[in-house]
C-alpha cells in the first residue's frame, strides 16, 4: 500500500509545478504582449524618424552611407519606444493648454475683464511653455538618432531638418538662408516649372536665381550624393530591420 504520505507530498510538488508554469506562462505572455504594444514597427519607425525629418532623401543628402541607415533604424526604433511615455505627456499637455486657452478666448467673446484678460495671458503662457517642451523633447529625440553619426552628417542634417518646411528639392535646404533669399529662391522654382511646364524657358533674371543657389558648394555636394547614391539608400530603408 502506498505511503500516503509520500502520495501527498508528490502530489504537492506536481501542483506546485504546475503553479510556476502557469506564473511563468502568464510573465511571458505579459512581456509579449507588452512588446508588442510598446516596441515601434518598421512603418512606426520610418514615419517616427520622417516626424524627425530623416528620410531617405534627407539622410542621403547629408551623406548617410547604406550601412549607417541600419544603425538609425535601430537606434530609432530604441528612442521612439523609450521616450513614448514623454512623447504622449507632452502632447497631451499641449492639446490641454490649446483646448484651455480656446474655452478661455470663447468666454471673452462675450465678456472681458481685467482678471479674464490675466488668466487668458496665463494660458497662453501656458501653451507657449508646452509647445517648448513638446519641441525640445524632440530635438532630444533627433540628436539621440543622430549621435552615432559623423559631426558633418548630423550637422547637415540639423541643417535640412531646420529647412523642411521649404518647399524646395532637398539639396537647396542643405544650407541656411535668410527669409527673403528663400522667398526669391521659391519664387524662381515655382516660375522655372511653370515655364517648363508650357515648354519655355525661365527668364534670365529667375535662371539666374537657380543657378547661383544650385552652384553653392553644400548645396551641390548633396545634389551628387542624390543622384549618385539615393536608389541605394531607399534600397536600405526599405530593408532595414528592427532589433
Amino acid at each position: 500500500m502506498p505511503n500516503p504520505f509520500v502520495v501527498i507530498a508528490a502530489s504537492s510538488a506536481v501542483a506546485l509545478t504546475l503553479s510556476a508554469c502557469r506564473v511563468a506562462n502568464d510573465q511571458a505572455a505579459s512581456q509579449a504582449a507588452h512588446h508588442s504594444i510598446d516596441t515601434p514597427t518598421r512603418e512606426q519607425t520610418r514615419a517616427f524618424l520622417a516626424r524627425l525629418s530623416i528620410t531617405p532623401e534627407t539622410a542621403c543628402a547629408a551623406g548617410v552611407t547604406e550601412a549607417q541607415v541600419a544603425t538609425l533604424f535601430e537606434v530609432g526604433a530604441d528612442t521612439a519606444e523609450s521616450l513614448a511615455p514623454s512623447f504622449e505627456s507632452t502632447a497631451q499637455a499641449v492639446s490641454n493648454a490649446r483646448a484651455g486657452l480656446a474655452s478661455l478666448r470663447a468666454s471673452a467673446s462675450t465678456e472681458l475683464n481685467s482678471a479674464l484678460s490675466a488668466t487668458i495671458q496665463q494660458a497662453e503662457a501656458t501653451l507657449a511653455a508646452a509647445i517648448t517642451a513638446q519641441s525640445t523633447l524632440w530635438q532630444t529625440a533627433f540628436d539621440t538618432v543622430t549621435a552615432g553619426l559623423p559631426e558633418s552628417t548630423r550637422s547637415l542634417l540639423a541643417t535640412l531638418r531646420a529647412n523642411a518646411g521649404q518647399a524646395t528639392p532637398t539639396e537647396f535646404k542643405a544650407i541656411t538662408r535668410e527669409p527673403q533669399a528663400w522667398a526669391t529662391l521659391n519664387t524662381a522654382l515655382q516660375h522655372a516649372r511653370a515655364r517648363e511646364a508650357c515648354g519655355l524657358q525661365p527668364s534670365a533674371a529667375k535662371a539666374s536665381t537657380i543657378t547661383s543657389a544650385a552652384t553653392d558648394q553644400t548645396v551641390y555636394a548633396a545634389k551628387q550624393r542624390l543622384e549618385l547614391n539615393l536608389p541605394a539608400i531607399r534600397a536600405a530603408w526599405e530593408s532595414a530591420q528592427l532589433p
